[in-house]
């Protein structure tokens, strides 16, 4: 993002000089990885986490989950076919990604079978 600004300055002699400054601002990475989590408990109906929104795609992309799942502040990636979206919190159970505890069966941060690789959003 950039940021161009300018103030105007009269001298004593009446003219009008102005002085522009241009701020760069670099926001870094779009989202942070939370890591690895199991997706379906093994309990009788256990259920998925933070599903809000759910897009199914094969081969869908992390970026593509980031995109799909604009104005949700967490997201999952399922086995590179799901992406989940919601407001996860480890406060509020219903979307409390952690629930069903980690996993180890994530690979490339698309997750795995009953795996979801969580990310949250920075802007």
């Amino acid at each position: 993002a950039e940021y161009m600004g300018s103030s105007d300055t009269t001298t004593a002699d009446g003219v009008t000089q102005t002085d522009t400054t241009t701020t760069t601002t670099t926001l870094g990475a779009p989202y942070t990885a939370q890591g690895c989590y199991a997706n379906i408990g093994t309990s009788a109906g256990s259920r998925p986490v933070f599903y809000v929104k759910l897009v199914e795609k094969a081969g869908i992309t992390v970026d593509q989950c980031y995109t799909n799942c604009a104005g949700y502040n967490f997201f999952g990636v399922i086995n590179a076919s799901q992406c989940a979206c919601g407001q996860a919190t480890t406060s509020t159970a219903a979307f409390d990604y952690t629930k069903y505890g980690s996993s180890t069966v994530c690979a490339n941060g698309v997750g795995g079978k009953n795996a979801v690789d969580v990310y949250q959003r920075n802007y």
